[in-house]
């Protein structure tokens, strides 16, 4: 059976060559942009008006334009920073990867995730 990580990666990657973005600049768009974009949404359900998705976009379009020249470079320097983030926690971050990207991580017989120590 084909990890979680392998299956997002497969459609970031799908995304990307049907875009003719590169996969980082997709998985920054998706992981930088989209997925923060919906908490602000919701955030501003919350409180009733759209002060955080407004900002929230504002501030992307003001980077977007200040880097549209450079959105490769960009993109990969975040996805760069990003892994080595995650790294940086050590077996903690390797946990937390799994939810969003770790590789052939095993599944207990009553489907439970398996994190294990180094």
């Amino acid at each position: 059976m084909r990890s979680v990580f392998n299956i997002i990666m497969g459609m970031l990657g799908s995304i990307a060559r049907a875009t003719g973005l590169t996969y980082n600049e997709v998985n920054i768009i998706v992981y930088y942009m989209l997925v923060p974009l919906m908490w602000t949404a919701m955030l501003d359900i919350c409180i009733g008006k759209p002060i955080c998705t407004i900002l929230f976009v504002v501030v992307w379009t003001i980077l977007l334009i200040a880097n549209r020249r450079r959105f490769t470079n960009y993109c990969n320097r975040l996805f760069f920073a990003s892994q080595r983030f995650l790294r940086s926690f050590g077996w903690i971050g390797l946990c937390s990867q799994f939810c969003c990207l770790l590789r052939d991580t095993p599944i207990d017989s009553d489907r439970s995730i398996v994190c294990a120590l180094p």
